[in-house]
């Protein structure tokens, strides 16, 4: 299947690294303050949720015309993107009827979604550290 590279190129210049997607799912809910993206944990630090603000209002996918952060047009025509993205990763139903799930925790102790496609070398590409790796079940 032929692949536009310069497509896939932008398509992940403006989805970002993980803590802007979050940012970005968050968002698509509701406009949010600093203070509730703090809360909803969209990013590791305030230093880091700074920076990944500030990227992502130069790439022109969040603005903040007054003190709530909201995503542009642009912003918002990444819906699509990650509703895709959600409906690809399901995790795999077992035979005995649970989910299985892979997860990591980080440098920070927070459990986060662990691909099993992903070899370790993309692991470590991604701006999270991983650490330990669990599995868990879900009913």
């Amino acid at each position: 299947m032929p692949t536009d590279m310069r497509a896939l190129d932008y398509t992940v210049w403006m989805l970002g690294t993980v803590h802007e997607m979050h940012i970005i799912v968050q968002l698509l809910h509701a406009p949010c303050s600093f203070e509730q993206l703090t809360a909803a944990g969209s990013s590791h630090s305030m230093h880091e949720l700074t920076v990944c603000l500030t990227q992502l209002e130069q790439r022109g996918v969040v603005e903040r015309p007054e003190a709530v952060y909201q995503l542009t047009p642009t912003g918002k025509s990444l819906q699509p993107i990650f509703q895709a993205i959600a409906e690809q990763t399901q995790p795999p139903l077992t035979k005995a009827g649970f989910y299985l799930v892979a997860t990591s925790v980080n440098s920070h102790g927070m459990f986060s979604p662990f691909h099993p496609r992903c070899s370790s070398s993309c692991a470590s590409v991604k701006p999270l550290l991983m650490t330990v790796f669990t599995i868990s079940l879900i009913v």
